[in-house]
């Protein structure tokens, strides 16, 4: 297709073509979300200036490609806002020619936000290129047009050199080319580019908004020309967001990375392309000789002749009112003679000349605007090697014209009130220009230049700055009136320059701006108060540069929040109750000094709202004494949605501003302390960190994070129109949940006067809380807390569903309250304090002191050594005691001590050794009341000495309340082989075992009889003893206090004389283990009357979970139940060993199938699944899952059959207390069966290998080897197809014996050998319906009984009983047999003495050769 130079009018309004790279100019990819492109060109979303390896996907969520990957992304602050032209100069642009139709250009933000003071640059000369004379070889369609003044908003951007356009296709040196651009907007669809059509969406007219991305590939070159080539639907080596032109494109910039410089350069401006297909581009290149030799050199002329700078010269300036002035320089003498002056004439603005008039475009029909008047004015460069200075004789308008300074000045007025106006100034590095001259009113200064501007005029300045770059010093003195303002206004843009104070009154405050980009303003140790300050984005930046004064900084809200009824353009956000500061307060850099700043929010009214999304860094405090001041990030920019509702709907984007909730900056704060005196603080969303001490104080309110699926508010700040509002949002969707970062509180927070603090949510504090007077302290919702609460006098700190890392200290009337939360550190309570437990659970770290606590629905576990799983089952822990008595600085268990009112309602975990008498304790007062649920654990080690273990105490020896009710969790607890009931003896409660009781006591009695004998022997052969003191040991739990009882206590509780060799040999044979113990432990040379041992006959009250009642005999005899005293211990190895016997009989079970059908199978297969309850006197029921496979051969004999079988069993145990037990079985069986006539007798012997193992345990697994061997019998009736099939048989097995350690319980299982019986019945009906088909249902009836099988397993020192039991079976199944092929099912129920009704099913596949 013919390529097509797009010329309109000059009357036209605007631009023509334009070209885009791969983001929004002129025609874009439909499958890529168009919001990329539109990011892109204004530098938001993720291509902010530097960023890197940015991914772009497409609208089916795959990535299509990375853009920027070998250059950082580039800045567009230097293309207009209408995307014709790009900034290549202090006051130039470039574009092409044919553009006629625009007469100025602006830079910065989009948007209606008026705090950016947006400011329109006039086109005062167009600068066309003339192609037509010869020294000019390029097209004549480009021009570089001059504004009237120096441009603050951006840096111009370089030129590439070289107009040989072949050079740019190099990719190595240039890797990367984007553009730029605002003309009409075409949506290109897959299908377009396949059939070679126009575009098919047509969204936008052009000059509206801009787009932009990379661009084509180069596709060829001319003469000061370069051609790009492609299509906008296939990334390409540029990126994957390539655009093309369409028309409104002319003039926009194309610019290139050059990777050896490593600077982003302007590579050409784009004239002709493709307009409806988005393909070809033709570009200009960028000619930067041109430019410095014909366009700069005419608009910055020599003054003088050969001009050197001077050395302390002095320069007077003097306007003719003609359209010129005189600059003459006066040179100071070196040798003392007369001073030599030079002469020139500049040209300023020319009043003569028309204000506009037309230039006629050769390159394209029709004319530019100009304006001779103010581009009359030349600027004039202006040196110094010491210290000049310039003299303004009257008032100069220098029209275009600025003055460039190299070197230090002095500029001054003949007078104060002498006026200078012109493009600017602009001041080289390390050069400083005092400036004492005003500008007219309306007159904007130009600031540019690294240099520094010093104001130090005297009077009343009313024109405004605008500073781009450098410093600016305003340091203006008052005149004889006292009139004194540097500037009416002053605006802080580009954000590269520095405003700095000299004192307070240099401006108003509330008429400085931070424009686009911003910059620093330095308060350098002054003070200043604003009703709000004027912002635009995130560059603004307040500081305090000086090293010993402290600044403040005063925000005090809108006065009125009524707009004047007779006042046009009214500024609505200066009469709004929301105000929103988006920069920083406090220096970043880390080379700049960041000097003492505070910052404080003073309300007029409570209503005010100060949200502040930008960020702190202060060596200071924020003060807050009344409104709402919010902390809180931003939503990340993005590129305003120009679209109309239909493009919108199909881009599934909002018409108008882009805010994605799940897109957010995050923001930190710091300051050295928090003063919120009065008003509400919130810490709100997106705030990474915070950082200081915080004082809440004067009934003020703090609130800290955002609560997921809570209602919250937010408040957020338009980047288009500057408003701020704030609305209760709820975070529902977990996306924008995921987004949002916990809030690192990083310091403490003190609340004083009825404070309250809040810290809910995605929040966590790390320091200290200390309230008084009243004040209130929450910590909810998940939040976190790592550091101490210390609350007096009336304060109240809740923890509800949330964690607390820390401490708790209350005293004078404090209250505490945890609720649905885990707490694991020390609490404590003084005098008249309370603590209140409610759905909550506590560890306590030590021993622990309250005054009064109440629980609601709560656990209080006393040691942090105890350990539940959820299932209630134990977990490996470690040991609680052993042998040794630990030395007194060893804390193993803890005492909690309620000195006041215990009342409610919940749970408390000890943690206990009966084998030492040791646990944690509870000791309480007689005002104790409230039903409680008491939960002990405990070792598997068993007491060896006759005393009782007491868990709860009375304080002073008072006797506790009969309001207060104990009920041990299960109405046990396991210790050793046994379980302990507790009781109530003298107001106090213990634990008690009758049983281990009475066999210590049988114990002590023994060793009490074998002492004597010793003593007897000892007196014969020897007349000299050694004596030694034996360990006390206290019998006051279960002695009366009868003196009788009281001297054999004290006669059990003398040191055993050690005893010689001899001695030692002629101890008697006794239980060498409790012997020992009873002999070293109680025993004196004090007679022993074995009649006194009645004393321990106490009466014990049992508590029960059930109201007590006496006990009858049936009662005694249900207690007297094995399987309700054993521990849990004990319960698991009795179980396990029933759950290991219990499998082997299933594989008998299988065995016996086999004996009674008749299937003559070569090779089968068989797979059961079965799910048992089993329950009996000696142990408490369990439950069995089996899976049980097996494979079989067998062979034919004439009268018989012989075969094997391999089964492997696994099983899946959950004993009492949901003890998980994992078993598996693998055994090898034999057989044969011959036949007489109708009567079957068969034989089988097996051996197998059983291990087995606790789940939550450490120890080794449990293995035992088994084998058997049986003989069975039966008789077949058959009745036409009815066959009837009694049998019996017998099976004996021998299993070895194992023993092992589990929780530091002995268990020692003996070797076995038992019979197992079992007789039934089969009936069943054969089916033949064809020769190679045979259908068999049957009905099967077995009983098992092997109640013969009785064991005695020891656990610790306790014997405990065991037996197998009977069972019935009985099975419905089908079998069929398809040619050579076996296939049998069944269902089968069983029930039994120790088994429940359960059911199970199996399935068998054979084959028979």
């Amino acid at each position: 297709m013919k390529k097509t130079v797009f010329r309109l009018n000059f009357l036209t309004a605007c631009v023509s073509l334009g070209i885009a790279s791969q983001a929004w100019a002129g025609h874009t990819y439909f499958g890529i979300d168009y919001q990329y492109y539109r990011d892109f060109a204004e530098n938001k979303g993720k291509f902010t200036v530097g960023a890197k390896n940015i991914e772009v996907y497409n609208k089916e969520g795959q990535l299509v490609g990375t853009s920027m990957t070998k250059a950082p992304m580039i800045d567009f602050s230097v293309v207009s806002r209408n995307g014709v032209a790009a900034l290549v100069g202090d006051q130039y642009i470039v574009s092409v020619a044919h553009n006629g139709g625009y007469n100025d250009v602006d830079f910065g933000a989009e948007g209606r936000n008026p705090d950016q003071h947006r400011f329109t640059y006039q086109i005062v000369k167009r600068n066309n290129y003339q192609a037509w004379e010869r020294k000019h070889p390029y097209d004549g369609d480009y021009h570089m047009p001059r504004l009237h003044k120096f441009v603050t908003e951006a840096e111009p951007v370089g030129m590439t050199t070289n107009m040989d356009g072949k050079v740019y296709a190099d990719r190595e040196n240039y890797p990367e080319r984007v553009r730029i651009g605002s003309g009409r907007q075409y949506w290109r669809t897959d299908k377009d580019e396949e059939t070679n059509v126009h575009s098919s969406y047509y969204v936008s007219g052009a000059y509206r908004y801009l787009t932009a991305g990379n661009t084509h590939t180069q596709s060829g070159n001319g003469n000061g020309t370069v051609n790009l080539s492609g299509n906008v639907v296939s990334p390409n080596h540029y990126g994957p967001l390539p655009t093309g032109g369409s028309k409104g494109d002319s003039g926009s910039p194309m610019f290139i990375y050059d990777a050896k410089k490593k600077q982003w350069l302007i590579n050409a401006v784009l004239q002709t392309g493709h307009p409806f297909f988005g393909r070809g581009n033709g570009f200009q290149l960028i000619r930067e000789e041109w430019f410095y030799n014909e366009v700069l050199a005419v608009d910055t002329p020599s003054v003088f002749q050969r001009y050197i700078p001077p050395i302390n010269g002095h320069y007077s300036f003097v306007s003719n009112n003609d359209g010129t002035g005189k600059l003459t320089l006066t040179r100071p003498s070196k040798d003392g003679s007369k001073a030599k002056s030079e002469v020139g004439t500049v040209k300023l603005f020319n009043p003569s000349l028309n204000q506009t008039a037309k230039e006629h475009v050769k390159a394209a029909a029709g004319y530019n605007i100009y304006q001779p008047r103010m581009e009359y004015g030349k600027n004039i460069y202006l040196g110094d090697q010491g210290k000049g200075t310039l003299t303004i004789e009257n008032n100069i308008n220098q029209g275009a014209g600025g003055l460039y300074f190299e070197g230090n000045f002095v500029v001054k007025g003949k007078q104060n009130n002498i006026t200078w106006q012109g493009a600017g100034v602009s001041i080289g590095q390390d050069a400083t220009v005092e400036w004492k001259v005003h500008n007219p009113e309306n007159d904007r200064l130009s600031k540019i230049g690294i240099g520094t501007l010093l104001v130090n005029g005297k009077g009343k300045n009313l024109g405004s700055l605008s500073a781009g770059n450098g410093k600016v010093i305003l340091d203006q003195q008052a005149d004889e009136a006292g009139q004194k303002q540097a500037f009416k206004e002053v605006g802080i843009v580009s954000g590269r320059a520095t405003v700095q104070l000299n004192s307070t009154d240099q401006v108003d405050p509330n008429n400085i701006y931070f424009g686009f980009r911003g910059g620093r303003l330095d308060l350098n140790g002054h003070s200043l108060t604003f009703k709000r300050i004027q912002n635009t984005d995130e560059g603004a930046m307040i500081v305090n540069h000086n090293t010993t004064q402290v600044a403040n900084i005063t925000i005090t809200g809108n006065e009125s929040i009524t707009a004047p009824s007779n006042k046009k353009n009214i500024n609505k956000l200066d009469y709004s109750k929301e105000i929103a500061y988006n920069g920083w307060f406090g220096e970043t850099d880390k080379n700049k000094h960041n000097g003492r700043l505070n910052l404080i929010y003073k309300p007029t009214t409570e209503d005010r709202t100060l949200l502040l999304s930008g960020g702190t860094n202060l060596k200071g405090d924020i003060t807050q004494t009344k409104g709402k001041l919010f902390f809180s990030g931003r939503p990340t920019p993005h590129a305003y949605n120009h679209l109309d509702k239909r493009w919108s709907e199909m881009e599934g984007i909002p018409q108008g501003e882009i805010v994605w909730d799940y897109d957010w900056i995050n923001r930190t704060f710091k300051a050295e302390n928090f003063q919120i005196k009065g008003g509400s603080a919130v810490v709100s969303r997106n705030v990474s960190s915070i950082e200081g001490n915080w004082t809440v104080s004067n009934n003020a309110n703090a609130t800290f994070g955002v609560v997921p699926n809570q209602q919250n508010t937010i408040c957020t700040r338009s980047d288009w129109t500057g408003l701020t509002t704030c609305k209760t949002v709820n975070l529902t969707d977990t996306k924008v949940i995921n987004s949002i970062p916990i809030t690192q509180i990083n310091g403490s927070i003190n609340l004083t006067n009825n404070a309250t603090v809040n810290i809910h949510g995605l929040a966590k504090l790390n320091g200290n809380v200390t309230l008084i007077d009243h004040s209130q302290f929450t910590l909810s919702n998940n939040a976190t807390q790592t550091g101490n609460i210390k609350l007096s006098n009336h304060a109240n700190a809740t923890v509800n569903n949330a964690t607390l890392n820390g401490n708790v200290h209350l005293t004078d009337s404090a209250q505490f309250s945890l609720k649905n939360s885990h707490f694991w550190h020390q609490i404590q309570g003084d005098k008249d304090t309370t603590v209140t437990l409610e759905n909550a659970t506590w560890t306590m770290p030590s021993d622990t002191t309250l005054q009064n606590l109440t629980l609601n629905n709560s656990t209080v576990t006393l040691n942090s050594a105890y350990s539940a799983s959820s299932n209630n089952a134990p977990r490996h822990r470690r040991s609680l005691e052993t042998e040794t008595t630990p030395t007194s600085a060893e804390h193993r268990f803890n005492t909690l001590t309620v000195n006041g009112k215990l009342s409610g309602q919940g749970t408390f975990q000890f943690t206990s050794s009966l084998f030492g008498y040791k646990s944690d304790k509870l000791k309480l007062s007689n005002d104790a009341e409230g039903d409680y649920t008491l939960s002990v654990r405990n070792t598997g080690k068993e007491p060896v000495t006759l005393e009782q273990l007491t868990l709860i105490e009375s304080l002073d020896n008072k006797p506790l309340s009969d309001k207060l009710k104990f009920t041990l969790e299960n109405d046990h607890v396991d210790a050793g082989a046994l379980r302990y009931k507790l009781v109530k003896n003298k107001g106090e409660f213990r634990l008690h075992n009758p049983i281990k009781e009475q066999e210590l006591l049988n114990d002590l009695v023994r060793a009490e009889q074998a002492e004597q004998t010793l003593e007897a022997k000892q007196v014969e052969q020897t007349a000299e003893k050694q004596k030694s003191k034996a360990k006390a040991r206290s019998r006051r739990a279960v002695l009366s206090d009868t003196p009788s009882a009281q001297s054999l206590l004290n006669a059990l509780e003398a040191k055993q004389v050690e005893q010689t060799t001899e001695t030692q040999t002629s101890k008697p044979k006794t239980k060498k283990g409790r012997s020992k113990r009873a002999l070293s432990a109680a025993f004196s040379d004090t007679p022993f009357d074995l009649s006194q041992l009645k004393v321990f006959e106490v009466k014990l009250e049992v508590i029960n979970a059930q109201p007590q009642v006496k006990k009858e005999p049936q009662d005694q005899e249900e207690q007297g139940k094995q399987k309700e005293l054993i521990s849990r211990y004990s319960n698991s190895a009795l179980s396990e060993l029933s759950a290991t016997v219990n499998s082997m009989f299933s594989v008998q079970d299988e065995l016996d199938r086999l004996f009674v059908d008749q299937a003559q199978s070569a090779l089968w297969t068989n797979i059961a699944q079965d799910k048992r309850r089993y329950d009996s006197d000696a142990f408490r029921a369990y439950q069995q899952k089996t899976n049980l496979r097996q494979i079989g051969v067998q062979k034919a004999l004439d009268n018989g059959r012989i075969g094997a079988v391999f089964s492997h069993s696994r099983s899946d145990n959950t004993f009492d207390e949901q003890v998980k037990n994992h078993a598996t079985l693998t055994m090898m069986s034999g057989f044969a069966q011959y036949q007489w006539g109708d009567l079957q007798f068969g034989v089988n012997v097996g051996a197998g290998i059983s291990a087995s193992k606790m789940a939550e345990e450490q120890s080794r697994k449990i293995h035992r080897k088994a084998i058997n061997y049986g003989v069975n019998a039966s008789y077949q009736f058959r009745l036409g197809q009815l066959g009837i099939q009694p049998y019996l048989g017998v099976n004996r097995y021998f299993i070895e014996r194992e023993n092992y350690q589990s929780e530091e319980v002995k268990v020692q299982t003996p070797s076995l050998a038992f019979n197992r019986y079992n007789a039934g019945i089969r009936v069943d009906y054969t089916f033949t319906p064809t020769n190679n088909i045979s259908v068999k249902p049957y009905f099967f009836v077995n009983y098992v009984d092997v109640s013969n099988a009785n064991v005695q397993t020891t656990v610790n020192s306790t014997m405990l009983q065991q037996s197998f039991g009977r069972y019935w079976q009985k099975e419905v199944g089908l079998k069929a047999e398809i040619l050579h092929f076996q296939l049998s099912a069944f269902i089968s129920k069983s029930q039994g003495s120790q088994l429940g009704k359960q059911q199970n099913v199996g399935v068998k596949l054979g084959y028979r050769w």
